[in-house]
């Protein structure tokens, strides 16, 4: 068995291969959480999600886009647009 520094170099080949998954995983949430405003505001104007767990889920989301015109129109495109939610 090879060594590396002080640890095995199977230890340090599972250290960076959960370190890649963190990262992953933290990619797919940061894609993930703005793109499913969409079916929740859906869901919400049916009735299946109420209004208030909507607006308390996404008040990060509602801050940045009050604070940047960029996020804003993406937001807008995206509800309005894709969503077909007035």
């Amino acid at each position: 068995m090879e060594e590396t520094g002080d640890r095995p170099a199977g230890e340090t080949e599972g250290r960076s291969r959960g370190v890649f998954r963190i990262f992953l995983v933290f990619a797919f949430l940061l894609v993930a959480y703005p793109l499913s405003v969409g079916p929740v505001v859906k869901l919400s104007e049916k009735g299946l999600i109420s209004r208030k767990a909507v607006i308390i889920l996404y008040a990060p989301l509602d801050m940045l886009r009050s604070r940047s015109p960029a996020i804003k129109r993406f937001l807008e495109w995206y509800v309005e647009d894709v969503w077909k939610i007035k």
